[in-house]
């Protein structure tokens, strides 16, 4: 695998490889054919110390594909310093410029930057297939 975007940050390095690009590049071409995100349920609490809007959240909720209103909550969460709002902001970039290096290396800084701040419960983690599942239960289905 090729690295595309590499970063350090407290002695660790992040990489996103060619593979990892790709996958993202075809999430969002699947969004943009029409295909919708469907959520778990268990990963749409908030975190501790997380702004909350609920008129806009609910708006997010009922029509997940607006992405008018997703830019809006973006630019509500950065008006209050929370990097949640630069990330929706950049991947809504990346929708239109898929292949542009500088937004990719952008989404990345963002995420590792904001580290804990970004992420939901339950942590996902990729395997097999490139599907996502419930950190936790990979560790009850382990021996």
């Amino acid at each position: 695998m090729i690295a595309v975007a590499r970063f350090e940050r407290g002695g660790k390095v992040f990489e996103i490889t060619s593979e990892d690009a790709e996958y993202l590049n075809r999430q969002r071409e699947h969004l943009r054919d029409g295909w919708r995100r469907v959520t778990d349920p268990r990963c749409e609490t908030s975190l501790d110390g997380e702004p909350r809007e609920p008129v806009l959240e609910e708006a997010l909720r009922s029509d997940p594909g607006d992405l008018g209103a997703a830019l809006v909550y973006a630019d509500w969460l950065q008006q209050r310093g929370h990097p949640r709002g630069a990330l929706i902001a950049v991947q809504h970039a990346l929708l239109h410029r898929p292949d542009d290096t500088g937004l990719r290396a952008e989404e990345v800084r963002v995420i590792v930057d904001a580290g804990e701040a970004l992420v939901s419960r339950p942590l996902l983690a990729r395997v097999g297939f490139r599907s996502a599942h419930p950190a936790h239960e990979l560790l009850e289905l382990s021996p």
